[in-house]
């Protein structure tokens, strides 16, 4: 009465009911603890053996063998990260007593890259440092580089660039004086400058690090941890290509990267590479096939527990609904987004956001509230060294004080703006600006000035590929564009752009 038929692989077997087993078991565990502890002992090694570290793990710490399972979660912490398994990570470093932590550095490391990639950077920083400390200790110089290199993503997550950028130097220094191949570590170096320096606004000099750790990253043997490090560099560098206004090698380098994230399984930067992927779609001003997506890259984001990812993808929701008129939607989401970016102390985020949100206002006529948000932008940018942001935010201020009919004012700011974009190379952004300074210099009964700018805006806008405003924008600006059409000839993409 106490047995039930199972079927295992096509045999038929009896095991206890569950409930009378159950007690069974705790019987044994009160009666013969010992006896339970060299069974659970025995179990963890075979599933070690078998390479299945999370049930060894079980049943180490089952048995009290505190010190088996931390040797298993050390061994194994970096292939749990590369393939996306972070929740794991985080439960190891919970279970673990505090005094093991020294003997797992590898697994200290990896938990504290695992939480700055989830935005809870406040977390990691000390874990991380916690990490470089017993590599120290142990005389690992190697390992001492490597908790040091994600020190620096955590800055540069926070949106301390220019923090970021000295621990990407003084790494890159400290490689100089090793006697041994530090090839992929150079590589990280490199990436870490050359986005501190994309994340400054300085797009040029970022382009330049960024294709020189893709170049060493194509030179080395091809593991999981190197596929994984080439795909982060591939979408750094389509990222930077981007704003650079190549489009098409963009696009190349983020569709590489897709299918190691699809091969490699982690939701984490899969997610942000369904993100660009989405941004594609949305300069193009397909708002439809973006927001698709869009949904996509949120689920994957989601199932990383990726909060700073999340929220990033979620502003870009917010700019998709926003410039296709939904202002609605897109000042809820903004405000969302806003509440995330606090609440991980992600400055970069919360700076683009208030100008996201202030278009929105914008676009929907509520300049007062526009103009307090973009100034409020600029503001938190020039205090975090954002320099592209702040040029952004600029041009913002000026487009809407041009609205508000404060001419004078506006056109310096968007001239300012303008010259901060060419000077950073940032096309993608000076496109946008030139429309605005065209539309601005056309309601000041500037002519000449309108005409120039916009044939500025139509050189930018063939060569990267897609239109320089948003469907949002030109509803706003239709008799400007009709005018634009008949008055600069010959202009044929303005008059696709504008059908």
């Amino acid at each position: 009465m106490f047995r039930v038929l199972v079927d295992v692989d096509g045999e038929t077997l009896y095991r206890y009911h569950h409930l009378f087993g159950g007690f069974l078991r705790s019987r044994f565990r009160r009666v013969a603890p010992s006896a339970v502890a060299r069974m659970q002992l025995r179990v963890g090694e075979i599933f070690e053996a078998r390479q299945e570290p999370e049930e060894a793990v079980e049943h180490y710490l089952l048995a009290g063998s505190s010190s088996r399972a931390a040797g298993v979660m050390d061994t194994h912490a970096q292939q749990f990260y590369r393939t996306g398994r972070t929740q794991t990570l985080l439960r190891w470093a919970d279970q673990l007593p505090a005094e093991l932590h020294d003997e797992v550095p590898e697994l200290t490391l990896f938990h504290g890259q695992a939480l700055s990639d989830q935005g809870r950077t406040t977390e990691a920083l000390p874990i991380l440092m916690m990490a470089e400390i017993t590599f120290r200790a142990r005389g690992d110089v190697v390992g001492q580089i490597r908790s040091t290199l994600p020190q620096g993503w955590a800055h540069y997550a926070r949106g301390r660039r220019q923090d970021s950028l000295a621990i990407g130097q003084r790494v890159l220094t400290w490689l100089d004086t090793l006697p041994i191949d530090v090839t992929s570590l150079r590589a990280q170096a490199l990436r870490l400058i050359g986005l501190s320096y994309s994340g400054m606004g300085r797009w040029q000099d970022g382009r330049s690090y960024l294709a020189q750790a893709l170049e060493l990253y194509r030179q080395i043997e091809p593991t999981d941890r190197l596929t994984y490090n080439l795909g982060r560099t591939l979408h750094d560098l389509a990222n930077t290509l981007r704003f650079l206004g190549h489009l098409e090698e963009a696009a190349s380098l983020q569709s590489e990267a897709l299918g190691m994230w699809r091969t490699l399984g982690n939701p984490e930067p899969l997610s942000k590479c369904l993100n660009n992927m989405g941004y594609d779609r949305y300069l193009a001003g397909d708002y439809d096939s973006a927001l698709r997506l869009y949904t996509e890259a949120l689920t994957q984001a989601e199932r990383a527990d990726d909060k700073r990812g999340y929220g990033w993808i979620l502003d870009s929701i917010a700019a998709a609904h926003r410039d296709r008129g939904d202002f609605k939607q897109a000042i809820e989401t903004y405000a969302q987004v806003f509440d995330m970016a606090n609440e991980i102390g992600d400055y970069s985020l919360a700076s683009w956001v208030l100008e996201g949100l202030g278009h929105a206002h914008r676009l929907s006529d509520n300049l007062d509230r526009a103009l307090a948000l973009f100034e409020q932008s600029r503001d938190l940018a020039e205090r975090e060294g954002l320099g592209s942001y702040v040029a952004s935010a600029t041009a913002a201020i000026g487009i809407t004080q041009v609205e508000m009919s404060q001419g004078g004012d506006g056109l310096d700011n968007l001239e300012h703006a303008s010259d901060l974009m060419l000077q950073s190379e940032s096309y993608l952004d000076l496109a946008r600006v030139q429309f605005w300074l065209a539309r601005a210099n056309y309601l000041a009964g500037r002519i000449a000035e309108a005409k120039s700018s916009l044939i500025e805006m139509t050189r930018l806008g063939k060569r990267l590929g897609c239109r320089p405003f948003s469907w949002a924008e030109g509803q706003r600006a239709v008799d400007f564009l009709k005018w634009g059409v008949t008055e600069v000839q010959p202009n044929q993409p303005l008059l696709d752009w504008l059908n």
